[in-house]
């Protein structure tokens, strides 16, 4: 608000966009950066706690008796559905050679012995 009454550069402001563009060409870069951490924080906060809350979902359905690479098996196709279908993860589930489990990783499959 400060700048607003000091800075005619400040004075017609319509909204954030305006904000950003007038504090970058006004070599305001730190509260440039101010301002965008404070709009990104909440939206990574959101994200995280509904990352563990699908943890403690997934966790707490399974009873608490599977193990890490399973554990991160569920997790990814939980948060990839678009990509991992229930027909894809069923039949990729086990390899038919070894029966090794096979997570599935943005890389790429993996195998876990």
């Amino acid at each position: 608000m400060c700048m607003r009454r000091g800075d005619p550069r400040f004075s017609n402001l319509k909204g954030i966009s305006d904000l950003a563009k007038a504090l970058a060409e006004g070599n305001l870069v730190e509260t440039y950066l101010l301002v965008k951490l404070t709009l990104i924080l909440p939206v990574a906060t959101t994200t995280i706690e509904r990352a563990f809350s699908s943890m403690k979902y997934i966790k707490d359905e399974l009873r608490s008796t599977i193990s890490d690479a399973l554990l991160d098996f569920c997790l990814v196709c939980y948060f990839e559905k678009e990509t991992y279908t229930p027909n894809f993860v069923v039949s990729n589930w086990r390899t038919k050679d070894s029966g090794a489990l096979v997570v599935l990783k943005s890389r790429g499959p993996s195998l876990i012995r």
